[in-house]
């Protein structure tokens, strides 16, 4: 059975349950999310050596800096069929010097993932007829997520299952 893993950033115990409820009500998605509330980091990919992966997530981890980060700035990611709608962080400088610097530790190629951007899902596969009405129901809602980074979170599924927070790698400062 093939697994998956992605590696994503936490949400403080209040915004985790209002965004998980905000999914399972399924407001603005036309089928539910597979993953709980987070922010993606680095997405989904498949990894042969799970124990060599852990133990180079937790090193580089030990050597990473807390920050705080917000997020209110919602984003439209358009797709050949589909859109998805973001919250993308405010002080993106921060997250983006995170991400980059865990893809330059892992080694892996950089290219199919240049372009992604850290961000936390609100709504997925929206159809192109209705994005400007559930844009207009989520700036409505005027989130805003306030978080510490502290650590980073492996998320790992078997293909065609839920995904689940798998392993914590905390900062040491």
């Amino acid at each position: 059975m093939e697994i998956e893993y992605f590696i994503g950033l936490g949400l403080p115990p209040k915004d985790q349950a209002f965004f998980n409820r905000l999914k399972r009500d399924n407001q603005f998605n036309n089928r539910p999310l597979s993953s709980p509330a987070h922010i993606t980091l680095l997405p989904p990919f498949e990894e042969r050596n799970e124990a060599l992966l852990i133990a180079s997530l937790d090193k580089w981890a030990a050597d990473q800096t807390s920050f705080s980060l917000k997020f209110k700035k919602i984003a439209v990611y358009k797709h050949l069929k589909y859109a998805t709608l973001v919250l993308e962080p405010t002080q993106s400088e921060k997250v983006k010097k995170l991400k980059l610097s865990l893809d330059k530790w892992l080694g892996w190629p950089l290219k199919e993932r240049r372009l992604f951007r850290p961000h936390l899902t609100l709504a997925s596969r929206v159809p192109y007829f209705k994005l400007e009405e559930i844009k207009v129901s989520v700036r409505a809602l005027e989130l805003r997520l306030e978080l510490e980074v502290e650590e980073v979170i492996l998320f790992r599924r078997f293909l065609g299952s839920q995904w689940t927070k798998y392993h914590f790698s905390p900062f040491s400062v």
